[in-house]
């Protein structure tokens, strides 16, 4: 699927996802003959688990660039809170490049980044939403 062919209801509960972490969307999708089950998760936590994962490692010292990464990924989540505030003269929120998905609980947890076009399909398991974040 690319962001023209994937189903717009996926692309909408990953942009909400994106928007903040206070959704608890879990789906499967399945990519390349894979299935994936877990619960979708932002860039912004994607790139933080990144982030950690490095700093606990003896690359340490590299973990400069990771934050980087995960800084780009909050700027991007506050311009796009700024452009579904509907500032006339603002474009539209960027579409999501990326599904990111967290499989597992624990230490066993993964995170998952997979490219739009590589889902071949997948269901929508739970949603729920924390009300006192929203």
């Amino acid at each position: 699927m690319t962001n023209e062919s994937t189903d717009r209801a996926l692309l909408d509960f990953i942009t909400l996802v994106d928007a903040g972490d206070y959704t608890n969307i879990v789906v499967e999708v399945r990519a390349a003959g894979v299935s994936y089950k877990g619960r979708l998760i932002s860039e912004v936590a994607y790139r933080r688990s990144i982030t950690t994962v490095v700093e606990k490692g003896n690359a340490a010292s590299t973990a400069a660039l990771y934050r980087q990464y995960e800084q780009m990924a909050e700027e991007k989540r506050a311009e796009n809170a700024r452009r579904v505030a509907g500032r006339p003269d603002t474009p539209t929120p960027t579409v999501p490049e990326a599904l990111h998905i967290l499989v597992g609980e624990g230490d066993s947890a993964q995170v998952w980044r997979l490219r739009l076009e590589a889902i071949d399909g997948w269901t929508l398991l739970s949603f729920t939403v924390d009300a006192t974040e929203a």
